[in-house]
C-alpha cells in the first residue's frame, strides 16, 4: 500500500486489530505491516516492532472492553472457547 501518513496510521491499527483477532503470529503480523508504504517507503522494522510492542500493552484493556468489563478474562475466554469448539 502506498498512502499518506494519516491513512497509514489507520491501516496499521486495522492490521493489528485483525491479526490480534485472528491470533496471528508476531512474524505474520510484522510481515503484513511491512507492506505499508508512505511516500513510497516502508517503515523501518525497528519502528514496526516498537509499534507492535506498544499495541500489545493494551491487550488486556481491549479484552475487558470486549467482554463488557468482566474481570475474569480467562474464564470468559475458556467458556467461549468451549462453546465455539463444540459447535
Amino acid at each position: 500500500f502506498n498512502m499518506s501518513l494519516y491513512k497509514a496510521e489507520i491501516e496499521i491499527k486495522k492490521i493489528l486489530l485483525e491479526c490480534e483477532a485472528d491470533n496471528e503470529s508476531f512474524d505474520v503480523t510484522l510481515g503484513k505491516l511491512n507492506g505499508i508504504k508512505v511516500l513510497g517507503h516502508v517503515f523501518p522494522t525497528l519502528m514496526l516492532i516498537a509499534i507492535m510492542d506498544k499495541f500489545s500493552e493494551g491487550y488486556e484493556s481491549r479484552q475487558k472492553k470486549y467482554f463488557n468489563g468482566e474481570e475474569d478474562i480467562q474464564g470468559a475466554y475458556d467458556a467461549a472457547a468451549i462453546k465455539w469448539n463444540n459447535r
